[in-house]
């Protein structure tokens, strides 16, 4: 009896156990049902693991060349080198095969040797490799001193070297122009623009460049690039300037450019106020334009506007503090004129107020921002007064795309001031947007009232 209750007891347990497990693989299996494939990469293993019959590989090895060629495209050439070299004869052959192209990214947190992975992995898959992109562009030019980048290198498209010494790219940019498919390159500068015209000569010597990114938080201010004549116009069609640079500058800059679509510059400003009003350019392509910081006056942007712009679909820009830029006519006139295929126009403008507040004349100006001009076109004025500079106190008048539904027009952050429902009836408009950040003086609270008030009316 005692062997039969201990048997029992035994089975129980066993049940139990048994049970347990199988809730547990129910469960699990219930979840590898819910996951969803976001990851491409692993899709593509998945699905490749899984033959014709349904018949699951359970050998990584039998996987077709094809799906290894595409799990290799999610991965930097020196990994791939490291991760199947000296496997077997099977992978030796893939990862020589001149059908898999190499992307080489060089992050900074590498351990290995460059200078050795250079050697071993570049110079003798130079034939193959379609993208560079290396976080330290000095080390790898030193190489390149030795094993220069010819037109062996004759599928590179893109090149991007950060850390790199202005006087360097100077010296490394002629052996560049050997490279028939270099579509893009990107250059951050380590040291100080010396020059930027001589850099942008260079580039503009590339071939078949399309796109080009130039950035240097520091410039030594010089005359401008000549303009050019028609011989010497670039291939380019997206320029980003990310560095200062002056309207002169850009001006002749954009004669080499009469193929560009997309424009961006970081910062922009005037230095010598006798520029010509009629610089020639023949630019009809452009369709977008962006300018961090404009410190041009609205006259001097109008002027550059009125150059560049018959077919400009997107204007995105931040002024400088000049008030004129709050004048929705003539915006209206301007985009009407010169910018009629515009679709989306973006500027913030930054008003400062130090002091007691007082309402301005200009001020009167942003009512015209909510005519049937700016609503035809969704394009929704937004205001935003942030309490935080205090003083002095910030309001933010930009125009941008209509986002928000009606109901979520008024957004408080940290803030305690109290409007009734009323107020607020007499304060908004359909097509005006208030942000309201870090309102916690109560003393500053009726002036407010009054001056969105005003601004709304």
């Amino acid at each position: 009896m005692y062997y039969s209750n201990q048997y029992m007891n035994q089975a129980k347990r066993q049940m139990s156990v048994d049970m347990s497990w199988a809730e547990d693989t129910k469960k699990l299996r219930s979840k590898i049902e819910k996951i969803k494939f976001n990851n491409q990469l692993e899709f593509s293993i998945c699905m490749g693991l899984a033959s014709n019959e349904d018949k699951f590989i359970n050998c990584i090895e039998n996987l077709s060349n094809e799906l290894f060629y595409e799990i290799f495209d999610y991965l930097d050439g020196r990994d791939i080198f490291y991760a199947f070299s000296n496997l077997n004869i099977h992978f030796e052959s893939l990862i020589m095969s001149s059908t898999l192209l190499l992307k080489i990214h060089d992050y900074a947190s590498y351990k290995r040797s460059f200078e050795y992975d250079y050697q071993r992995i570049i110079i003798p898959n130079k034939h193959r490799i379609i993208s560079l992109h290396l976080s330290n562009g000095s080390q790898f030019i030193t190489c390149s001193k030795i094993h220069t980048i010819d037109s062996s290198f004759y599928r590179l498209e893109s090149l991007i070297l950060h850390g790199i010494k202005f006087n360097q790219i100077v010296s490394f940019l002629p052996s560049l122009t050997n490279l028939s498919h270099l579509f893009s390159l990107n250059i951050y500068l380590d040291d100080i623009l010396n020059d930027y015209n001589t850099i942008y000569r260079l580039i503009f010597h590339l071939p078949m460049l399309k796109y080009n990114k130039l950035l240097a938080k520091k410039i030594v201010l010089q005359d401008s690039i000549p303009i050019t004549s028609n011989e010497q116009l670039t291939s380019l069609e997206q320029l980003v300037i990310n560095h200062p640079c002056t309207l002169e500058s850009l001006y002749n800059i954009l004669s080499y450019t009469s193929k560009l679509h997309r424009l961006t510059c970081e910062h922009l400003f005037l230095m010598n106020q006798n520029i010509s009003r009629e610089v020639p350019l023949t630019i009809f392509n452009l369709t977008y334009c962006s300018i961090s910081q404009c410190y041009l006056k609205f006259d001097e942007f109008e002027m550059f506007i009125k150059q560049i712009s018959s077919q400009l679909r997107t204007l995105r820009f931040k002024p400088c503090s000049d008030i004129f830029y709050l004048d929705a006519d003539r915006w209206q006139q301007l985009i009407l004129q010169y910018m009629p295929y515009l679709h989306t126009f973006q500027f913030k403008y930054h008003d400062g107020v130090s002091g007691h507040f007082r309402i301005q004349s200009y001020h009167s100006f942003i009512n015209r921002f909510i005519s049937p001009f700016w609503i035809e076109r969704q394009w929704l004025l937004d205001i935003q007064i942030d309490l935080n500079h205090w003083p002095p106190i910030e309001i933010i008048f930009s125009i941008q795309p209509k986002r928000k539904q009606w109901d979520e027009l008024i957004n408080y952050e940290r803030t305690n001031v109290n409007i009734s429902s009323q107020e607020c009836m007499h304060i908004f408009k359909p097509m005006s947007q208030l942000t309201v950040l870090g309102c916690c003086f109560t003393k500053c609270n009726q002036w407010f009232i009054d001056y969105i008030h005003f601004i709304c009316f």
